[in-house]
């Protein structure tokens, strides 16, 4: 880990239950109120949320140690700091039954390729494009990862199908397609 002025020696950085802890990050100097502000970047991987959501929150705190014991200095809570944006997800349209205007019935398949886990309990949401209508109700929908999943379709301007309890265990068989 780098500050904007030094290395601080792998001993003087500990992560432990997700918890960052600096020992000495000054050196022999100390830091002083007022002064520039003390940054660094901790680049050793951390995992972002699992899914589009506030990623919680940081808390900072600064202690002097005193005779062999810890005492609090300063102490901040922040929150709201960042909200991870969802993954590319890559899909296609594999087959389409009919390509003859205003055919009724007509089936499209497609092709998802997830990059990240889906949970147990989550869902596919597949909008089609407006000059596509769906019927008020969708009679099949199959997935091929042996699971049966409720659809249900909405039309409209922005025609929708949304396919519920396809994921009775999580999928996580990523860049895998289904």
């Amino acid at each position: 880990m780098t500050t904007a002025s030094a290395t601080i020696s792998p001993t003087g950085c500990v992560v432990s239950a997700n918890v960052l802890t600096l020992t000495n990050p000054f050196g022999s100097g100390t830091f002083t109120k007022g002064g520039a502000a003390f940054s660094f970047t901790f680049s050793s991987g951390g995992t972002n949320p699992d899914s589009v959501r506030d990623a919680g929150t940081f808390t900072v705190e600064t202690f002097a140690t005193i005779g062999g014991a810890d005492y609090a200095i300063d102490s901040s809570t922040f929150i709201n700091v960042f909200t991870p944006e969802p993954a590319i997800l890559n899909a296609t349209v594999t087959t389409v039954s009919s390509y003859v205007a205003y055919e009724d019935l007509t089936t499209y398949t497609l092709e998802i390729t997830p990059n990240s886990v889906i949970p147990v309990g989550g869902y596919i949401l597949v909008e089609f494009p407006p000059e596509i209508s769906l019927t008020g109700s969708v009679t099949t929908c199959a997935i091929s990862i042996g699971t049966t999943p409720t659809c249900s379709g909405a039309s409209g301007s922005a025609p929708a199908i949304t396919m519920d309890s396809a994921f009775t265990s999580a999928y996580s068989t990523t860049t895998n397609p289904f």
